[in-house]
């Protein structure tokens, strides 16, 4: 990532992460949050020597998507973290309007798009985790960290179930 922030993930988008995963955002299992924050959990260890107590944040979804699925996974899985790990949680990042999609582009055009629908609504200081479900180039998650270190935060790393490997072109 761009940023110079740690990724951490649970593993690749694909097997069992993949399917479980499709089913939490797809098929409405948001109880699958519960188990896959778990292996976040696990996966958080490997940052937690950076420092403090983060706040945990997530990737914000589009308006659109979280409507029709009745929740953000990303912040099903932010939530379910926090409460497993007892860190704080704040929702500083929205989403305002509708974004590109990402799905299915190359490195090249996930980079190009343009992701100007994001914002921090109200404050947030000292030092954070950013969790999202899927990092591909890791362009929507290095978009959220600068808007988090321009507002005075401090991310850590950044936290994702999975990786999904997309060509480069």
């Amino acid at each position: 990532m761009d940023s110079g922030h740690p990724v951490v993930v649970c593993g690749r988008y694909e097997g069992p992460i993949r399917r479980a995963l499709l089913a939490f955002k797809q098929s409405g299992k948001r109880a699958y949050g519960r188990v896959l924050a778990e292996l976040m959990a696990r996966a958080y260890e490997t940052v937690r020597p950076l420092g403090g107590m983060p706040t945990v944040v997530e990737v914000p979804a589009v308006s659109s998507r979280q409507r029709y699925r009745g929740y953000n996974p990303a912040g099903v899985l932010a939530d379910e973290l926090a409460h497993r790990l007892g860190l704080p949680r704040m929702r500083p990042l929205v989403c305002a309007g509708e974004l590109p999609e990402q799905k299915g582009l190359s490195c090249v055009e996930r980079r190009s798009n343009k992701l100007e629908g994001f914002r921090i609504m109200g404050s947030i200081r000292g030092p954070c985790l950013l969790v999202d479900d899927v990092v591909t180039t890791g362009t929507t998650a290095g978009h959220c960290l600068r808007l988090l270190q321009e507002k005075g935060a401090e991310p850590l790393a950044v936290l994702a179930l999975a990786r999904s490997v997309r060509r480069a072109a």
